[in-house]
Order: structure tokens, then C-alpha cells, then sequence
């Protein structure tokens, strides 16, 4: 055991007397001298289970509640008990339970089951957001914003059949104008700002020249300088790319 500073008293009472020590407190006399020790192997001992350890130190605490003294572990009292087990990798939160401490240079393993941020390989059908139409930077493209883009790029290519006015819309590339009855087919173009490439008005029923094919562009926009422009021979096309903020060119 290891040897603690002998402890120095003054006492009232004449000596040869009967001397006796408290919990805890050790009397030895030899050659007429009383030397008074803590007795340590008296005190309780931890107050809380602890794994087996025999490095672990141990510091004396008063306990208020009970009005002993009891041996307390220092990793509890001043933290110095730090943990040789290697850090847990990230996952569900959790306080945790252990009474050791980390050290400052610890290093957490890589968590292999995660992506690294540099040069990522995911596995299985990893999803970003889809951005905007026409976005044009750095940002990841989802197959949505892929389908879309080739879907604007292409276009649609549609058959108008029906009586009344045909309206272009922002994906139409192609459009046959193809009635069953003959009758004059009147074109609402799109604002220019909004279509997605060009257009191409044709008279597949070839019947233009009785029965024209007006185009009238959005609002004050024009088509090459005109108000509007007239399909009117049999068999006639038109292509218009769109010009924003200006109109329509062929």
C-alpha cells in the first residue's frame, strides 16, 4: 500500500490515555509515539459498478446524503480515465453510457457503408432534385430533367384534324394540318419567349389554296415584320423559329 503523509495532531488530553481512531482513521503507537493514517481498505467501496480495471484511480469523496466517506473513481470525478476502444462510426444518435472519455486525437473509421464527397460511386437508384428547365450550371441532372430537355429538344409531332383555331404549344416541332372536312384553319403562335425550338406548319390535307392556313403570333410579336402570315398554296409549309421579344422568323 502505497505510504500517505502522516497527519500531525494537537490534542487536549494527557497523554498515557486510551486513543481510538473513527471510521477510517488508523492509531499506531510505538516508543510513546501515536501516529494517526487514513485506513483506506475501511472506506465503502465505488458507488456504481465498474468493469474490472486495476490501473483505475480512485479519489475520497464525502457523501452528503449518507455522511461517509466513499471511494469514487477519478475518470467519475475529474475525468482522467480515458477509453482504448477505437470510436464507433456514425449512425443513430445515442448519450451513450460509458463513464470514459475520448482523447483529443482520436479518429473515427471511415464509414465505408456511406459515399465519400470526393468522387462518389452510389449503388442502387440514388435521386437528386430536378431542376429547372433550361438550368445550365454546375447542378446534378435527374433523368426527369434528362427526359425533358431531350422532349423539348425533339418535340412533338401531332396531327390536326379538327374544326376551330389550332394552338401551337411549346413542345409542337411538327404540326400536318389534315382535316377531314375542308374549311380555312386559323394558327395562335405561342409567346416566342416561351417555345421550346422551332415549328413546322404543313397542309398535308394540300387543300391551302382554298382553304388558307393563317398563323397569328401572341400578342404584339410579329412574323417577319407582319401581324400574321397565310399559308395559301396546296401543299405549303412553314417553318418559324422563335425570336424573344420579337416575334417569329422563317
Amino acid at each position: 500500500m502505497t505510504n500517505f503523509p502522516a497527519l500531525k495532531l494537537k490534542t487536549l488530553v494527557n497523554f498515557p490515555a486510551n486513543a481510538f481512531g473513527g471510521l477510517g482513521i488508523e492509531i499506531d503507537k510505538s516508543n510513546g509515539s501515536y501516529t494517526v493514517n487514513l485506513d483506506y481498505e475501511q472506506f465503502l467501496p465505488p458507488i456504481i459498478a465498474l468493469p474490472p480495471d486495476t490501473t483505475t484511480l480512485y479519489a475520497l469523496i464525502w457523501n452528503s446524503a449518507t455522511d461517509v466517506y466513499e471511494l469514487c473513481p477519478l475518470s467519475l470525478s475529474a475525468g482522467t480515465a480515458p477509453s482504448n476502444a477505437i470510436p464507433l462510426m456514425d449512425g443513430v444518435g445515442n448519450a451513450g453510457a460509458s463513464i470514459f472519455f475520448s482523447r483529443g486525437d482520436h479518429v473515427h473509421p471511415t464509414d465505408v457503408s456511406r459515399a465519400p464527397v470526393n468522387n462518389p460511386q452510389f449503388t442502387g437508384d440514388p435521386q437528386v432534385p430536378t431542376a429547372a428547365p433550361g438550368d445550365n450550371d454546375n447542378s446534378a441532372a435527374s433523368t426527369a430533367f434528362v427526359t425533358a430537355a431531350i422532349t423539348a429538344q425533339a418535340g412533338i409531332t401531332r396531327v390536326w384534324s379538327s374544326a376551330g383555331t389550332l394552338v401551337i404549344a411549346a413542345n409542337d416541332r411538327v404540326v400536318a394540318v389534315n382535316k377531314a372536312s375542308g374549311s380555312p384553319t386559323p394558327v395562335t403562335l405561342p409567346q416566342a419567349s416561351t417555345k421550346n425550338g422551332s415549328v413546322l406548319v404543313a397542309d398535308f390535307k394540300r387543300d391551302a389554296g382554298t382553304n388558307n392556313i393563317t398563323l397569328t403570333p401572341f400578342g404584339g410579336e410579329l412574323i417577319m415584320g407582319l401581324a400574321s402570315y397565310t399559308i395559301a398554296a396546296n401543299g405549303g409549309s412553314l417553318e418559324l423559329r422563335p425570336v424573344s421579344g420579337l416575334g417569329w422568323v422563317a
